[in-house]
């Protein structure tokens, strides 16, 4: 699954993605991946989350190569494209992109959510690509 994501499709390759992933209404709870996103807990079914493991991949290469530093980027420059145009206008996409990203290992917060009210931006998290 190599280069079927493009800036014009990325928003809808991520939006793909959550909705897959996500716990469903109705749906065992027991066994989930669970990650903070910027106001709320998101549930992921795990099976489900690592079947959507290399589209992520492809997504997260896609972001700005700022994201791919020691010290991470904002949050609020989630939708920059690694060519430094934006690939979405919609926080909420960028919110989905980022917690399926840490759900699967592939970025992390530098900051503990409780700190982010430290941080810059009215508390706006710092994120930051895994290298593992």
């Amino acid at each position: 699954m190599q280069n079927i994501v493009t800036k014009s499709n990325m928003s809808e390759w991520v939006k793909y993605a959550f909705n897959k992933c996500i716990i469903q209404e109705g749906e065992d709870t027991s066994v989930q991946t669970k990650v903070n996103g910027l106001n709320k807990m998101y549930g992921f079914n795990p099976k489900r989350l690592e079947q959507c493991r290399l589209l992520i991949t492809e997504i997260v290469s896609n972001l700005s190569e700022s994201f791919s530093t020691e010290h991470g980027d904002s949050f609020l420059d989630v939708w920059k494209y690694k060519d430094d145009d934006y690939w979405t206008k919609d926080i909420k996409v960028c919110e989905q992109l980022v917690v399926l990203a840490i759900g699967l290992g592939l970025m992390e917060y530098t900051f503990e959510p409780g700190m982010w009210k430290f941080l810059p931006n009215n508390g706006t998290p710092i994120i930051r690509v895994c290298h593992k």
